[in-house]
């Protein structure tokens, strides 16, 4: 990668901390918030900090993790990875990075039913990631090898 490429990656990698601190949040208030009270932090992470550097730790760990989401796509950019390698890698850091940051903030139980019940849905949405990918480099593969089969016909 070049000089302007790493900056277009930072710049990414900076609109995704952005966006980790906005989905972590509105995350979090949508799945402990109840009908009557409005949540903004899991209960065990308020019990050790209190609400208000409750919020402000996972802002900045929700931020971190986003961050590393965004900057780690830079293996889709890397022409040695297939598409699978690269959806791995880009899977496996930020799986990982997800995983810490969900039992530091309260976000994933103490037990193997809260992890698996974490990990259902980001798997999902890497699934379907990887199949959108899959199927946009099978449509341009298509593409040129229709132009390739029309430039030697001489139709073009």
């Amino acid at each position: 990668m070049n000089d302007d490429d790493n900056r277009f990656m930072l710049k990414m990698a900076i609109l995704g901390f952005v966006m980790g601190v906005i989905m972590g949040d509105a995350i979090t208030m949508l799945f402990a918030s109840t009908s009557d009270q409005l949540i903004f932090v899991s209960q065990s992470l308020s019990d050790r900090f209190g609400d208000t550097m409750a919020f402000i730790i996972q802002s900045l760990v929700s931020g971190v993790v986003g961050f590393i989401a965004w900057y780690s796509t830079k293996a889709y950019y890397d022409e040695r990875f297939s598409i699978i390698a690269a959806t791995l890698i880009h899977m496996v850091i930020t799986m990982s990075a997800l995983i810490i940051a969900g039992y530091f903030l309260g976000w994933i139980g103490p037990n193997a039913e809260g992890l698996l019940m974490f990990l259902v849905l980001p798997l999902v949405i890497y699934t379907m990631i990887w199949f959108s990918i899959y199927m946009s480099y099978r449509m341009k593969i298509q593409q040129i090898n229709e132009s390739l089969k029309r430039r030697r016909s001489g139709k073009e």
